[in-house]
């Protein structure tokens, strides 16, 4: 299954990673507007990947607009799932990541199994 990402991408999720985060928010309290806000959002645009007949990926022309996406992309994996960015956006957004990595990972790892 493919969706547009949070960020400027596609995301491209194997089915079994998909039909859980669908079972997520399934439970999520539909009577609470901003959960009917984010499926909708979430959910909008997604579809089955389909593959030609040289057994390539064929990526829908609208998320592809959606995202900014070229010809000329790059792969990235993210855990369960891989992010298909347009390989110049990618280039920016790496530039322009003015992250602290060690900080990063300090604020997001650090409180895991502390020793």
């Amino acid at each position: 299954m493919v969706n547009k990402g949070l960020d400027d991408c596609l995301v491209l999720y194997p089915m079994s990673v998909w039909n859980e985060t669908m079972d997520k928010l399934q439970r999520k309290n539909q009577f609470v507007q901003k959960n009917r806000d984010f499926i909708r959002l979430f959910t909008n645009g997604a579809a089955p990947i389909t593959l030609d007949g040289n057994g390539r990926v064929l990526l829908p022309k609208r998320l592809m607009e959606k995202t900014g996406l070229s010809k000329d992309l790059t792969l990235v994996t993210s855990l369960d799932r891989v992010e298909i960015w347009d390989r110049v956006r990618y280039e920016q957004w790496l530039e322009n990541s003015n992250v602290d990595m060690a900080a990063l990972a300090e604020a997001v790892m650090g409180s895991e199994d502390e020793a």
